[in-house]
């Protein structure tokens, strides 16, 4: 396999995985008592990365655990933006 195509593959991983991100964090804010699905997610990355992980592990993948927590947590801004939008119509209602 190329080098390009390596790349090319590793690109559509991290596209995949950004996009699946992304739609965690929208169904945190979609949760009437958001605190309550961050407080679940923080709980089992925290479980995860003390001890239910293979060892060892390379600090580049506990760096892009973090990375991963800071894009799946909304911050408070996030919260009150979300709280002021009406629901979407459903996609398929089109």
């Amino acid at each position: 396999m190329t080098d390009e195509k390596i790349n090319e593959q590793f690109q559509a991983l991290k596209g995949e995985l950004l996009a699946t991100q992304i739609a965690i964090r929208a169904l945190i804010l979609a949760n009437p008592d958001p605190g309550i699905s961050m407080a679940g997610v923080v709980e089992e990355l925290e479980r995860w990365t003390a001890g239910a992980l293979p060892r060892p592990v390379s600090e580049a993948f506990l760096s892009g655990m973090d990375r991963a927590r800071n894009r799946l947590l909304p911050s408070s801004s996030d919260l009150a933006r979300f709280r002021k939008k009406p629901p979407p119509d459903h996609p398929r209602d089109t």
